[in-house]
C-alpha cells in the first residue's frame, strides 16, 4: 500500500507493454493490477536508490563451490561469454549456460540486444575448435579468432591505454629529477604503452597480458606520488586488464575444456531471442523521496531506525539544496529505455521451459558481473540460481523478463517483484542509516563494470 500521495498513479506510471498482448489478455485484471503495483513500487525504489548512490556496495565475487568440475564449467561459461562480447558497451554483453540432455549438452547464449547471426557463427567456430581431439596450438588459434572478431572492443581498450599512458607520462615529468627506481621503471612501461612500435593488436594484447603484478603495482605507486588528480593511473590499470582479458579468457576456455569432458560434449549452440525494448515513463510528481521511504519503513518495526531513515531522507531532499533528490530522480527516471539483461533472458528461458542445467549447477555465466538489479532478481528467483558476481551498480534501465505472460507466470513475476522490492527497500534503509547526509553525500567512486583482473574470469573478481 502506497502513501496517499502515491495512490492511483496508473496515469503517472506507464510502461509500454511487450508485443505479445494476446498472451497478456489471459491475465485476470486483478493479477495484472497486482503486477503493475509491484513493478511500480520497485521502479520507484530503484530510481531513488540510484539517485542516492551509484553503487550499492563494493564488487562481490560469484558464489563459491568446492566442486572442481563446477568450477571449471563456471570459468568456461564466464570466459566463453566474454569472448562473444565483441563490442565495448552494453549492447553485446553476453550470458551463457549449459543445458544437459540425455546424450549431449547444449550451450545457450544471450546478449542484452540479442545474439547476431555472425556472432553465433563465430561462437560455433570456437566450439568446433574445442571439439578437436588434440589441444596443441588450440589456445593460440582461439585467441587469434577472438582478436579478429572482438576488434571493436580491443580497439577501444587500445585507445584507452594509449591515452592514459600518455597522460601518466606527462604527470611523471615533475619527478624527472628524482633518482627513483620505480618511477624510471614506470616511465619505460608507459613509453611502450603510449608509443607501441608497429605492433598488431594481438601483440599489444599479449604485452599487456604478460605484464607482472609488480608492474601494475608500480604504476599505481607512481600515481600516488604525483597525486593523480584525474585518476589516469587507475584508469590505465583498468584498460590494461581489459586488453589482457582476451588472452586470459582464451586460455581459460581451452583449459576448462581440456579438464572437463562434458564441455567437449557440447553438440550445439542455441540462442535466446532478446525481448524488445520497453520505454518506462514516470511523472515527476510521483518522485517523492519521503513517501517512498515512508512506504519502506512500514515493513520495519524498529521505530528508532524508521525515524532516523525518514530524517535522513529529508536532509537529502532539502529545498535549499542546489540539486534536490527529487529533481535527480526526475532526471534519471522520467523516461527510461529498459531492456532485459542477458543473464535474465537465460534464466527466464531455463525456468519457463523447465530445462535442466548441466550437473544441476544453476549457474549462468556472463561477460560482465551482474548489475544490482540482475543480482537481486537471481537472488530472489524461485528457481534458486547460483549467485553471480556483481559490480553492484544500480542500473534503472534493466527490467525483468515479461514477454508472453500467462496467469501463473504473471503471479510469479508479481511475487518476485515484491521480494526484490523488499530487498531494495532494506538496502535503501541501510544506506540512509549508515551514510552521511546532506549535499555532496552521493558518492561516486571509480569502479568498473568489466573484469578487474588480467587472468581471472569476470565472475571470480571480488
Amino acid at each position: 500500500m502506497l502513501p496517499p500521495s502515491q495512490q492511483n498513479t496508473n496515469e503517472r506510471y506507464e510502461a509500454s507493454k511487450p508485443s505479445l498482448t494476446a498472451e497478456n489478455r489471459r491475465i485476470p485484471d486483478s493479477v495484472e493490477a497486482s503486477l503493475l503495483s509491484a513493478k511500480e513500487q520497485l521502479s520507484l525504489r530503484l530510481v531513488l536508490f540510484s539517485a542516492l548512490t551509484e553503487y550499492q556496495d563494493a564488487p562481490k565475487a560469484r558464489e563459491a563451490t568446492k566442486n572442481a568440475g563446477r568450477t571449471h564449467r563456471r570459468d568456461f561459461l564466464d570466459a566463453f561469454a566474454y569472448l562473444c562480447d565483441v563490442e565495448k558497451g552494453g549492447a553485446t554483453v553476453t550470458a551463457a549456460a549449459l543445458e544437459q540432455l540425455e546424450h549431449s549438452n547444449f550451450l545457450w547464449l544471450a546478449a542484452n540486444e540479442g545474439i547476431s547471426q555472425d556472432v553465433k557463427a563465430y561462437a560455433e567456430t570456437l566450439l568446433r575448435g574445442l571439439q578437436q581431439p588434440h589441444f596443441q596450438g588450440l589456445e593460440e588459434w582461439i585467441f587469434r579468432q577472438a582478436v579478429t572478431k572482438c576488434a571493436p572492443r580491443i580497439e577501444t581498450y587500445q585507445q584507452g591505454v594509449k591515452h592514459h599512458a600518455t597522460a601518466c607520462r606527462m604527470q611523471l615529468r615533475i619527478l624527472l629529477e628524482r633518482d627513483d627506481t620505480i618511477v624510471l621503471h614506470v616511465r619505460r612501461i608507459l613509453k611502450r604503452l603510449s608509443e607501441p612500435k608497429n605492433q598488431d593488436a594481438a601483440t599489444f594484447v599479449d604485452f599487456c597480458h604478460n605484464m607482472k603484478p609488480k608492474d601494475i603495482s608500480d604504476i599505481l605507486t607512481a600515481g600516488e606520488q604525483v597525486g593523480d588528480p584525474d585518476q589516469d593511473f587507475e584508469k590505465l590499470r583498468h584498460f590494461i586488464h581489459g586488453l589482457a582479458a582476451t588472452r586470459a579468457k582464451s586460455h581459460v576456455v581451452v583449459e576448462a575444456a581440456r579438464l572437463d569432458p562434458a564441455l567437449r560434449n557440447i553438440t550445439e549452440i542455441r540462442t535466446v531471442h532478446a525481448p524488445s525494448e520497453v520505454r518506462l515513463r514516470m511523472s515527476a510528481e510521483i518522485f517523492k523521496p519521503y513517501d517512498i521511504v515512508w512506504d519502506i519503513c512500514k515493513a520495519s518495526h524498529n521505530q528508532y531506525h524508521n525515524l532516523s531513515a525518514l530524517h535522513a531522507i529529508v536532509e537529502r531532499d532539502s529545498p535549499l539544496m542546489r540539486v534536490t533528490l527529487r529533481s535527480e530522480m526526475a532526471r534519471k527516471g522520467q523516461s527510461t529505455i529498459t531492456r532485459v539483461h542477458a543473464e535474465l533472458q537465460v534464466a527466464d528461458r531455463f525456468s519457463r521451459d523447465k530445462m535442466v542445467f548441466l550437473g544441476n549447477d544453476r549457474y549462468i555465466g556472463c561477460s560482465k558481473p551482474a548489475c544490482y538489479f540482475c543480482f537481486n532478481w537471481l537472488k530472489f528467483h524461485h528457481k534458486n540460481f547460483v549467485l553471480p558476481a556483481t559490480h553492484s551498480k544500480i542500473i534503472i534501465g534493466c527490467r525483468a523478463p515479461d514477454d508472453g505472460l500467462h496467469e501463473p507466470g504473471a503471479r510469479i513475476l508479481a511475487e518476485t517483484y515484491a521480494k526484490v522490492s523488499n530487498g531494495v527497500g532494506e538496502d535503501i534503509l541501510n544506506f540512509l542509516l549508515n551514510s552521511p547526509g546532506g549535499e555532496g553525500s552521493r558518492p561516486r567512486r571509480l569502479q568498473f563494470q568489466s573484469t578487474e583482473g588480467p587472468s581471472l574470469a569476470p565472475s571470480t573478481v571480488g
